[in-house]
């Protein structure tokens, strides 16, 4: 009944979601930048989730943590762009797990040009002399407890701001999650919806400025208003089982659905193979459903791959470091570096 509850549930957010097309239309888009080791599993993790970065794909697998964690992942992403996760869970017993996040978006400074005229040969696009830089960060929580021994569900709420120049941008937006263990082979499902929240608006700074009658000589305050637009709320369900599974190893295989508000459907499958319960080799791939669109970006856009190890501390601490590479075809690759401390 459960899961017949679930397949409905998936299908009305799916139509509510899929009904109008707005490619390229989202604010706060880098929150939908994957991290941790699941970026070299093709992002397929909703129904895995079970390390620190479940506060970023689904809220519900924190309840799959026994321990204090601490991650942080670093990005080398397109373009000179920094992108940092950090993120902590700590269980609290028969209550349930708490899980905090903050994502930073970073860059160099950038000069500000000239507009160039179109009724001009001569070109005006000049820099001014000064610069400008932009940012985005978000700061987050994150609950989750079992409901029955193989459900758990999750929520999270996370505060949004963008900044550019003197410009800035804020929103929230909520993250709901749902783990459901099957027990056959320990297939696991996971729905999870991320990012749901009012639009994101600039103000200030430069959309408000003082300009000169030329006819009376007094100031006139000028206030530009800028347009709303939606933040990327992205649906996502997947599976995930167990191929192999003994004392030493253990071949996982993953599957995501993913749907964004702003983009057309992907869907992703990666694997991960732990080798002497220290080692892992991961790959995946990202496939856009859209083949014309597919085509235009190269199909090798979404090659994914990754390696990690993990190794006992002192004091029965566990240290984890993961890397991950993602191809882009034309905008090349992004690297990731992650570290975790179990305790």
């Amino acid at each position: 009944m459960r899961v017949k509850l679930l397949l409905i549930t998936i299908l009305i957010i799916t139509f509510v979601f899929g009904a109008f097309d707005k490619r390229g239309t989202t604010g706060a888009s880098w929150l939908k930048i994957d991290v941790g080791r699941a970026s070299g599993m093709g992002s397929s993790f909703v129904a895995l989730c079970d390390d620190a970065t479940a506060t970023f794909y689904n809220p519900s697998g924190l309840s799959l943590l026994t321990k204090r964690v601490v991650f942080f992942n670093h990005i080398d992403w397109i373009a000179d762009v920094s992108h940092e996760y950090l993120s902590a869970v700590i269980p609290a017993g028969v209550i349930g797990n708490f899980g905090f996040s903050v994502i930073a978006l970073t860059m160099g400074s950038m000069m500000e040009t000239q507009i160039d005229s179109l009724y001009t040969y001569q070109r005006e696009d000049e820099g001014t002399g000064l610069r400008f830089s932009a940012s985005g960060m978000a700061v987050g929580m994150s609950f989750a407890r079992y409901f029955t021994e193989k459900l758990s569900i999750g929520i999270g709420v996370k505060g949004i701001q963008e900044r550019i120049w003197d410009m800035s941008a804020s929103t929230f937006a909520f993250d709901v999650g749902f783990h459901f263990n099957t027990g056959f082979h320990n297939l696991r499902i996971g729905v999870a919806i991320n990012n749901y929240g009012p639009e994101i608006v600039f103000t200030g700074g430069r959309l408000r400025r003082i300009e000169r009658d030329e006819k009376t000589g007094k100031e006139i305050p000028i206030s530009n208003v800028a347009t709303p637009v939606p933040i990327p709320t992205t649906f996502r369900f997947g599976l995930a089982a167990d191929l192999i599974s003994t004392a030493n190893s253990r071949l996982t295989l993953c599957t995501d659905l993913v749907h964004y508000n702003d983009i057309n459907e992907t869907f992703n499958i990666g694997f991960e193979y732990l080798l002497g319960n220290l080692f892992f080799i991961r790959g995946g791939y990202i496939l856009n459903t859209d083949s014309e669109y597919r085509n235009q970006i190269h199909w090798t856009t979404g090659l994914s791959g990754g390696l990690g190890v993990k190794s006992k501390l002192i004091n029965g601490m566990e240290f984890q470091i993961d890397y991950s590479y993602r191809h882009h075809h034309y905008l090349l690759g992004s690297h990731r570096v992650s570290v975790s401390f179990v305790f």
